[in-house]
């Protein structure tokens, strides 16, 4: 498996301790992109999922990356792996039958009939302020693995979905769980 699938796991104490480790920066990316700071609700999910995907554009923009592009086939990837670990009660790269990011990519319309694909997926969950879009991408920003993935220029293509709720049995009722899926299609 190479670095683009790999998919690095947040625990909850990452998505804890991002604020102190994010600063200033990532709060300045966030704060021009509507809905960035609110808690996901099933009202909002539209504005949540535009909101994440505003503040990773961000980032991109001030490394000099292109911005990607929502992409409805890899969307619905996310928010069914996003569900799949709602469901499931488990945090983790590959759906409760086993299917890999790559395998998904593979079977939907964005992989079909592709010689090559380069794909990544960055997971993530957090309760109550911690399962902001801010606060998740914050979160990714963070860790190396997840910053790699979310600052390749080669990616493109992208999809976000969330789900709400936490992704395994905890005293914690309230959160939002984060997948991203990114792919490109190559010759």
């Amino acid at each position: 498996m190479n670095w683009r699938m790999r998919v690095a796991m947040l625990g909850a104490l990452a998505l804890v301790a991002f604020t102190a480790m994010a600063g200033p920066a990532a709060a300045g990316r966030a704060q021009l992109c509507r809905g960035a700071y609110a808690r996901p609700r099933k009202s909002t999910m539209r504005t949540a999922v535009a909101a994440t995907l505003c503040v990773i554009n961000r980032a991109r923009h001030a490394h000099g990356l292109r911005p990607f592009r929502m992409n409805a086939a890899l969307r619905s990837i996310a928010a069914g792996q996003s569900h799949d670990m709602l469901i499931g009660g488990y945090f983790g790269d590959n759906s409760l039958s086993g299917a890999t990011p790559m395998q998904r990519i593979e079977a939907s319309a964005y992989g079909r009939n592709s010689p090559r694909l380069s794909v990544g997926q960055n997971i993530g969950w957090g309760d109550a302020s911690q399962s902001t879009p801010a606060a998740v991408v914050a979160a990714w920003l963070s860790s190396g693995p997840h910053r790699e993935i979310l600052l390749t220029p080669s990616f493109q293509a992208v999809g976000v979905g969330i789900s709400l709720g936490a992704p395994r049995r905890t005293n914690r009722k309230v959160g939002a769980i984060y997948t991203l899926v990114l792919a490109a299609r190559g010759g």
